[in-house]
């Protein structure tokens, strides 16, 4: 039991640092690249599409067979659904902060994935803890 209570918080800290890298680098092309000189920070869409819906299925497993007791399973269900809820305010934030800015059509692309990813999953933690407090 350790063992798996240790892989869900490395699980937790993974998506949590994926989350904050990927909305780090649309921060600095929208709020910090303003000089002419200055070169975005482009992400591959491929690749970067991939590890998003990768992460999200994986994601939505995870919080499909919620292991421990009620109290530790509650925990985890706010903790997840606030760091999907944020993503997704985010990734709002980004998409419509990218006209202005000028970002492609293949990063807004990437931004539609994102929020449709965190979206399900903020609506799947959101019934799952509906549904154990009717218990």
């Amino acid at each position: 039991m350790p063992i798996i209570y240790a892989g869900e918080w490395i699980l937790f800290l993974y998506v949590f640092l994926f989350v904050t890298v990927f909305n780090m680098a649309y921060y600095a092309n929208t709020l910090l690249i303003d000089l002419p000189w200055e070169e975005p920070i482009v992400l591959p869409i491929v690749n970067s599409s991939l590890a998003v819906v990768g992460t999200g299925i994986v994601c939505f497993l995870y919080i499909k067979f919620l292991t421990g007791n009620r109290l530790y399973k509650k925990c985890k269900e706010v903790i997840w659904g606030l760091l999907f809820g944020a993503n997704l305010v985010s990734c709002i934030l980004w998409v419509v902060l990218s006209y202005p800015v000028g970002l492609s059509n293949s990063e807004r692309t990437l931004l539609l994935i994102a929020i449709v990813v965190s979206s399900v999953l903020t609506i799947q933690v959101i019934r799952k803890f509906r549904n154990e407090n009717k218990e």
